[in-house]
């Protein structure tokens, strides 16, 4: 009988395994979905709060996004990622926070550029980039912008390469994209997706331990960024006004 027990417990699990949703790579956006806009959201955590705007800049030929974080009134944060206007992955990258400084370009096999980052004495270190990756891969940063893009359906699960400038790699992120709810944020109540970004745990100082993050998209288009939280830094972050040209 115990053999039997083993078996039938052994025959569940596979079936549930053979079950799961195995990622779909990212090859393509839903170019329906961007548009011209700035959003801006607060940002609560343990200790404070932030003030947190994203825009999009859409040309007949560009597409430019920044992403600016401000605390107490003074700029702790500011990104810019330049999209290609054909497949809308990044093309070039420049930021500033309180970890480090970046410019970096991105090819079809390679992520080249610069960082800067302070070392214990307050003074800088400057290091050069250079790092192969294939034509998918996108940045860190342009993660939360990007994310609206992708042609969500309950059920579905991608697999995007995101680079991460501080460990100078590349991970593997899963988005697994789930049913229809209703959620209310300051700006109003939305139809939203939830969505479940998930990384590989980080092992020593890394960006990456930002993940887990619960991202809400609305589900009408075009999509709007909701609200994204994580919980291992206790914030929630939610969106407070849209406006487009």
């Amino acid at each position: 009988m115990g053999l039997n027990l083993r078996g039938s417990v052994l025959s569940v699990f596979l079936a549930l395994a053979c079950r799961a949703k195995r990622p779909e790579p990212v090859v393509a956006f839903d170019r329906s979905q961007f548009f011209p806009y700035t959003d801006t959201l607060t940002r609560r955590f343990t200790g404070g709060s932030d003030t947190v705007v994203f825009q999009l800049h859409v040309t007949a030929d560009s597409v430019l996004g920044t992403i600016d974080t401000f605390r107490h009134d003074s700029l702790s944060q500011h990104v810019v990622v330049t999209f290609d206007m054909h497949s809308l992955r990044p093309v070039r990258v420049s930021a500033f926070d309180k970890q480090e400084i970046v410019d970096l370009a991105y090819s079809a096999d390679s992520v080249r550029g610069k960082r800067i980052v302070w070392n214990p004495a307050g003074t800088q270190d400057t290091s050069a980039v250079i790092f192969g990756i294939d034509s998918v891969t996108v940045d860190r940063r342009s993660l939360l912008i990007i994310t609206p893009w992708l042609p969500l359906a309950p059920g579905r699960v991608f697999a995007i390469s995101v680079f991460d400038s501080w460990t100078k790699s590349v991970v593997p992120v899963r988005i697994a994209v789930g049913h229809e709810s209703r959620i209310t944020v300051p700006s109003g109540t939305f139809r939203a997706y939830r969505l479940d970004v998930t990384a590989p745990r980080p092992t020593g100082r890394s960006a990456f331990g930002l993940f887990p993050t619960i991202v809400y998209v609305s589900v009408d288009s075009p999509r709007v960024l909701l609200r994204f939280d994580r919980p291992r830094q206790n914030a929630i972050t939610e969106l407070i006004s849209r406006r487009s040209p």
